[in-house]
This record gives C-alpha cells, sequence and structure tokens, in this order.
C-alpha cells in the first residue's frame, strides 16, 4: 500500500483512536462528574445565575446581544481546579509564534480541544466528552458529549461534529483522506452520543501511532455542511464552483481549509471550542483572538473562563526576532523558541523563568532499509550500531547546551513507571578506541585512499545525515560534532539540513540514509506511543519488501500492534510493553544523544496561574497543558489591549457575536 505523509497522518490517527480503545480499562466506564458545588448567585444583568461571566460579556448579555451566561454553558460544564488561586476578569496575553510562511503551517496558540486531556498527575481525563465507557473486549468505545454545550457562534455540540470529521468525506476522492470506514464503524443513538466500533480484530496494515489530539477531534457539523456535497443543492459541481471561485483549486482543498484546519488555529468565522476565537485573518502576520462567549468551562466558583479577555500573538522571524521581543518586554509568557541556556538573559530582561520536564531526546537514528545497500548491512548489526553509539562524544554535546541536558539513550525518562537506569545508560561512554576495534573485527578495517574505511567487499560508506537543526544553532553545532566523531571513526560523512517534511519524504522513498533530531515518547509510551519506540515499523522499513525472518524490528512491530491495538487489559499492555523494552535494550535501534531536557519558560511580574515544573512535551501538547484560559493579571487594566491596538486587528463584523435564542 502507498501512502504518502497527509495519508500516514490520517491513518495514524485512525490507529490512535484505536489505541484509545485499548487503552482504557476492561469494561472501565467513566462516570458523569459531580455538578458545581455552588450556589446560585446574582448575574450581572440583576437576574438569579448559576454562573458569572466577564464584564465584556455581561455588558453584550445587556444590550440583548447575547443570552444570559447560563444559558451559554453546557448543563455540566468542565469545572477546571486552576492552577494555583481564583482569578479576575481583563487583560490580555502576550506571546510570540514562528511564522511559517504567509499560511501560518505552525500553530500560532497551541491549546487542547480533545474529547480527552491528561491532568497533572497524567492521568486520562474527560474533557469535551463528559464520559465514556468501553465493552469488555476493548473493541467499541462509546461516548457522551456534554449536553447544552455549544460552539463560539452558538451552534450546539452534536455527534454530528465527530462523524463529520471521521466519516463524512469518505467517497470523495478529491478530500484526500483516508476514511476511517474500513476500519471503524460508528453509530450515532442521540445528539450526544456516539460509539465507535472496530470493524476488524486488528488493524496489520496500519502504521503505528499514539493517541493524537487529532484522533479525538470535533468539527463544527452545521457550518461545514455548508462546503460538503452532499449537503449543498446542486452537490458536487456547485461546491467545485464555489471552491474555485473563492481560489482554491479543487474542492477538496476548499473543504478542508473551511471545515479540517488544525483546530488549535482556528480560522475567523470557523466556530471553534477554544477558550479564544480568532478575529484576524488566517495569513495576517500579528493574530488577535478575543474570549469565546460559548466556552464551556468555569472555575470552581462558576466564573466561566478564560479570565483573560484576549491573545495577541505576535510574529517572530525575520526582522521581529524573538530575542528582540523578549529583551523589549514585548511578551507575557513564553516557553516555545526558548533557549535553556539564555535563562539569565531572559532574568535580566525582567522575566521569572520556570523550568518544565520533558521527554524529549535528541537521537541519531540509522535507516536499516535505506536503498543504500552498503549503509543498509552496516545498520543491520547489532555490533555496528554500538560502535557508533561509543564513538560520539556526549559530554562534549552536553556542554553545548551548557549541562541542561544530559548523555542518555532514548527511552522513558525517570518520570515514567517504565524507567530502566541501565538501558537509559548504556554505549553512553566515549570509547572511540573501542568502536574502532569492532568495526575492524565486523569487515570494515579497510581503508580507500583518503583513508575512509570501506565495507569488507570494498564498497564506499557514504553516512548522509539529514538534520532540521540549521548549522548556526546549538543543533548545527551538535550535528557537526557527532559528524567529526564518526569521521574519526573513518566514516565518510555529509551534512544535509532539511524539513521535517523532507526527511519524512526521503524516509519514505527508501533514500534517507540516517537522521538526526528531536525525537520525544518516552513520557508515557503504552499510552502515547509515538514514531521514537516504533521508528523501524512499515512507516519506515522500505526498499527490501517484508521484514526479514525473525528480524528484530517484526518482533517489535508484532509487540507493538499487541500492545496498542488489539490488548485492552492495561496490566497486560504494560508488561508487553516492558518485553518491548527488552528486545529495544538488546538492540538500540535508536542511538541516543542526549535527554533530560527541562524547557524554560518566561513569565511577567503579574501574571497569575502559570505554574512551575508542569511537562512541557508532545503528549502534553506544550503550553495547553498549562490550561492558558485561567491565566490572570493580578492589575488587568494595566495588561488590557488598547482601542489603538484593536482596531487595526479586529474586523468590525467578528466585534460582537451573533444573538442566539
Amino acid at each position: 500500500m502507498r501512502v504518502n505523509r497527509r495519508a500516514f497522518t490520517r491513518l495514524s490517527l485512525v490507529c490512535g483512536l484505536a489505541t484509545l480503545l485499548g487503552a482504557c480499562r476492561r469494561s472501565e466506564e467513566v462516570p458523569v462528574p459531580t455538578a458545581l458545588p455552588i450556589e446560585a448567585e446574582p448575574g450581572e444583568v440583576g437576574a438569579t445565575a448559576r454562573y458569572s461571566e466577564a464584564p465584556m460579556l455581561a455588558g453584550q448579555v445587556a444590550r440583548g446581544e447575547l443570552p444570559p451566561v447560563d444559558e451559554r454553558l453546557p448543563e455540566a460544564p468542565y469545572i477546571l481546579e486552576v492552577n494555583e488561586e481564583i482569578g479576575v476578569y481583563g487583560g490580555a496575553w502576550r506571546r510570540a509564534y514562528r511564522q511559517v510562511g504567509a499560511t501560518l503551517e505552525a500553530s500560532p496558540l497551541p491549546l487542547d480541544n480533545n474529547l480527552v486531556h491528561l491532568d497533572r498527575e497524567l492521568a486520562l481525563r474527560p474533557y469535551i466528552a463528559e464520559s465514556w465507557q468501553t465493552n469488555e473486549e476493548g473493541t467499541r468505545l462509546t461516548w457522551h458529549l456534554r449536553r447544552g454545550m455549544r460552539w463560539s457562534n452558538g451552534d450546539p455540540v452534536t455527534s454530528q461534529d465527530y462523524y463529520f470529521y471521521w466519516f463524512a468525506d469518505r467517497g470523495y476522492a478529491e478530500a484526500e483522506r483516508v476514511s476511517a470506514a474500513p476500519f471503524l464503524t460508528i453509530e450515532l443513538p442521540d445528539d450526544h452520543t456516539f460509539t465507535i466500533t472496530r470493524a476488524t480484530p486488528s488493524f496489520p496494515t496500519l502504521p503505528p501511532s499514539y493517541v493524537s489530539p487529532d484522533a479525538l477531534r470535533l468539527v463544527p457539523s452545521a457550518h461545514a455542511k455548508q462546503f460538503h456535497p452532499d449537503y449543498v443543492e446542486g452537490g458536487l459541481a456547485v461546491v467545485r464552483q464555489r471552491a474555485r471561485a473563492e481560489g482554491y483549486p479543487d474542492w477538496g482543498t476548499y473543504y478542508r481549509a473551511n471545515v479540517l484546519a488544525d483546530p488549535s488555529n482556528p480560522r475567523p468565522g470557523v466556530p471553534t471550542l477554544l477558550p479564544w476565537r480568532p478575529l484576524t485573518r488566517r495569513s495576517a502576520r500579528t493574530i488577535l483572538y478575543e474570549r469565546n462567549p460559548y466556552f464551556w468551562q468555569v472555575d470552581t466558583r462558576g466564573q466561566q473562563l478564560p479570565y483573560l479577555d484576549h491573545v495577541l500573538c505576535l510574529p517572530v522571524g525575520g526582522e521581529e526576532p524573538l530575542e528582540m521581543r523578549i529583551q523589549n518586554g514585548e511578551l507575557d509568557f513564553q516557553v516555545e523558541g526558548l533557549l535553556p541556556q539564555r535563562e539569565d538573559a531572559y532574568r535580566l530582561a525582567g522575566y521569572a523563568v520556570q523550568h518544565y520536564p520533558s521527554g524529549e531526546h535528541i537521537v541519531l537514528q540509522l535507516n536499516p532499509s535505506t536503498s543504500d545497500r552498503v549503509l543498509a548491512a552496516l545498520f543491520a548489526q547489532r555490533e555496528a550500531r554500538q560502535a557508533l553509539s561509543l564513538a560520539i562524544n556526549r559530554d562534549q554535546l552536553s556542554a553545548l547546551y551548557d549541562g541542561l541536558a544530559t548523555p542518555r539513550q532514548f527511552s522513558p525518562i525517570s518520570l515514567s513507571c517504565f524507567y530502566d537506569e541501565a538501558l537509559s545508560g548504556q554505549y553512553l561512554e566515549y570509547d572511540p578506541v573501542r568502536a574502532g576495534a569492532i568495526l575492524d573485527r565486523l569487515g570494515y578495517g579497510d581503508r580507500d585512499k583518503e583513508g575512509y574505511r570501506v565495507s569488507p567487499e570494498g564498497a564506499w560508506l557514504w553516512l548522509i545525515v539529514q538534520s532540521p537543526y540549521e548549522p548556526e544553532s546549538v543543533g548545527g553545532r551538535l550535528v557537526a560534532a557527532v559528524l567529526a566523531d564518526l569521521e574519526a571513526l573513518g566514516l565518510e560523512c555529509d551534512y544535509w539540513v532539511r524539513s521535517g517534511d523532507d526527511i519524512w519524504a526521503s524516509q519514505v522513498r527508501g533514500v534517507l540514509r540516517a537522521s538526526l533530531g528531536p525525537l520525544s515518547g518516552t513520557l508515557l509510551p503504552t499510552l502515547f506511543i509515538t514514531g521514537g519506540f516504533s521508528p523501524l515499523g512499515p512507516n519506515v522499513w522500505r526498499g527490501f519488501g517484508d521484514f526479514p525472518d525473525d528480524h528484530y524490528i517484526g518482533r517489535l512491530n508484532a509487540l507493538f500492534a499487541e500492545i496498542t491495538l488489539q490488548e485492552p487489559e492495561m496490566a497486560r499492555r504494560d508488561s508487553l510493553f516492558r518485553e518491548y523494552l527488552s528486545i529495544w535494550k538488546e538492540e538500540l535501534p535508536v542511538v541516543g544523544l542526549l535527554g533530560g531536557f527541562a524547557q524554560v519558560g518566561i513569565v511577567k511580574e503579574g501574571l497569575a496561574n502559570v505554574q512551575d515544573g508542569l511537562v512541557y512535551d508532545d503528549v502534553t501538547n506544550y503550553e495547553a497543558f498549562q490550561h492558558p484560559q485561567q491565566f490572570y493579571w493580578h492589575t488587568p487594566a494595566r495588561h488590557a489591549l488598547s482601542p489603538a491596538e484593536l482596531e487595526p486587528l479586529a474586523p468590525a463584523s467578528a466585534q460582537t457575536p451573533a444573538t442566539r435564542s
């Protein structure tokens, strides 16, 4: 089966949902949370209300532009236990984001928008969904949405919203999406319930994946129907005509842009469930978000969240480098893009500095299925992988990060119950003499006229390492140091700077020889296994056809499939993963370089409920783990956006939400 990168992403998400089916304990039922234990209190407009709201919304209620807050919230809102203290309304959060082209491929405001989320103890909890149940076999998963929840335009949230993401566009090739239909079936018994059932007992053709937020995504179906041929009079011909009229090359691009866009980066006019809705167009450089009047969360006193009125996302790169914005005091809370070794400079700029542990590593991945058969034969040998690991001076690499990252192999970090000290510490010593002796013994002792090692058959060994790190960056200097060590071992090396997408593309084509860069996935490996803990599966193994008989990669992937797709018992899953790790430990599939990163964040004085020490990792969705909807200012008036700041950014049509009955 040929799978492009977009298709792989969709397949991964289907597989991720199946992972969640297996992640819940047998016949587990998550109950509906207890309602907020508060007494009725006076609302802003004089009526008795259970909940209170921001003054900017209370004014709209008084003018008849919005229904009362009690009517805008679900029957059972999500009750957020704030990090430190109950907040007050007002003010704005200014943060920076890196703009990648005019279309903002990177999300400027990472926030959670999922059926479930991780709490501070890294336990899976209901979120948009109020509860869920699984059957005894772990093959059926039933979700219950919060009754009365609404999108930011006031439309109700229904089970159709999940259907539209996964199933509505099946059968339309222009959508360029892998439908869930061959693998999963869906039932919608009512507006607030949907059940997902596995269509087959296992998914042997699917690549490894993890429980991605995208696997549990909802889209606003009432909005989506105006772009879908099944719901537009005139069908596909009409929506194709609309797409061309709006400058899209085809209907599929039009549909994806207006319906399936990243929910953490919503487009103006597209309803969202996030705490803030965007007002500026997607292609704008400075992006303004305003509070969502229908946001479905409250604090423990019944105050509708978020506390902050606005978020202002400022571009960095080119003429506005991140460091300049920090030195000018333009940012309020920022983690993305900060360097741990610049911690002192951030303090001198007037910020408090916090530290967030992460499961991220920097690793050297050797592609065993590369079309370069000479290198493939080298990489296939366990002792050769061990030799390459011994040839690298990790103390020198750690010094590049001022000791804020430590030498370790890619493995579960100490926060994980799967932490293995021996695994994380093996083959880390810098011993180029031993490394050279191993390669000599394996038949790679002969050299060409330039002094580089050749294969036992006398063939040229040319190691091209692709990396996303720019040469002048700290990561780029790390790549250069690693390649210098491997050159000293006798391997001819080249360093190619490539984007993550380009590295992936060369991997799929089978031409990737090696890559060096960041890799996550060690925090909660049995629930959130990312590409890291099965990097050698069907998504990588190209060019050689099937796995060789009894190859360790085949054993890893068989265990991976059993853990993520077949075994419903968590205790059994844990046991299988320990077996997986024992093979990983023996074979060293990935050469780990550094880990133990503690990402730094900066916080301006007066911004409250930003908690130090929270995990900053892909499985926690980075800054989203802080729940920024509960950030607040001690003196909000001093940090509000002025009319002069708002007017150029906020279109008049977006200033006031539509009135809902």
